[in-house]
């Protein structure tokens, strides 16, 4: 399991805001370089359901991938 401190905080975070938990997974899924499962796993020790997030996971990922294929696109449109 996560650090109990971590895992108590975010726990009342999902606690007093729940409408929060589902923008968070979108926002980290669309804009952070890092593997979702690094927000997911957290959320499922706590007890937080997968078909809760499936959907801005899902949509976050899409995001992500249109701002980098726009990304490599404009880069190669620019040098080339």
């Amino acid at each position: 399991h996560a650090h109990p401190l971590f895992e108590e905080r975010l726990r009342s975070f999902a606690h007093v805001h729940p409408a929060l938990v589902a923008p968070l997974v979108f926002l980290s899924a669309a804009f952070a370089p890092f593997p979702n499962e690094i927000v997911l796993i957290p959320l499922a020790f706590i007890g937080i359901r997968f078909r809760a997030l499936i959907v801005p996971l899902l949509l976050g990922t899409v995001v992500y991938q249109a701002l980098f294929v726009y990304g490599i696109t404009g880069a190669f449109e620019y040098f080339f």
